[in-house]
Order: structure tokens, then C-alpha cells, then sequence
């Protein structure tokens, strides 16, 4: 991902959400050796964030690849969180 893609995609987020992301919360994180679906070979890093936004609560996905010494975000995704007093009632 470009630096250029990053912020629009950030850009995006932050209209369609209300605004900037706060109370980060780490809930996981995982390393991997490379990426079978779209064949990268290396290390991949994931860090899985509860972030909270004005008009949503959601689980953000931030994916690194570290290229020439350097660690780069290869892709960051969004998912709602489910509300699980629904699920369980």
C-alpha cells in the first residue's frame, strides 16, 4: 500500500465513522511467514485493535510487511464489533 493509498483510505474512514479513532486497545497480535493468498513471501506482522469512532465501536485490522529494513503497512481493515448480548439472549 502507498503512502498516498493510506491516507485516502484513512480519509475515507474517518467521513464514513464520524471522525478520528480513539481508545486503542490492543486484543491481539500475530506473526506470520509469508501470505498464501496473495503470495508475498516474507514476514507478516497483524495487530488487532479495539478502537472506538464518534458513531461505531470496531475491530481494526493493521497488517505490516517489513521490506529493505523498513516496515510498511500492507493493509488495514475495519469490522464491526458484534454486540454479543444479542447473540446470547
Amino acid at each position: 500500500m502507498t503512502e498516498e493509498a493510506f491516507l485516502a483510505n484513512m480519509t475515507l474512514i474517518q467521513a464514513q465513522l464520524g471522525g478520528i479513532g480513539s481508545n486503542r486497545k490492543l486484543i491481539q497480535e500475530n506473526q506470520a511467514d509469508g501470505d498464501p493468498r496473495s503470495g508475498y513471501q516474507g514476514t507478516v506482522y497483524s495487530f488487532m485493535f479495539s478502537t472506538t469512532f464518534p458513531v461505531a465501536k470496531v475491530y481494526e485490522m493493521i497488517i505490516l510487511i517489513r521490506e529493505g529494513g523498513n516496515y510498511k503497512i500492507s493493509g488495514d481493515q475495519l469490522f464491526a464489533k458484534p454486540k454479543l448480548k444479542e447473540w446470547f439472549s
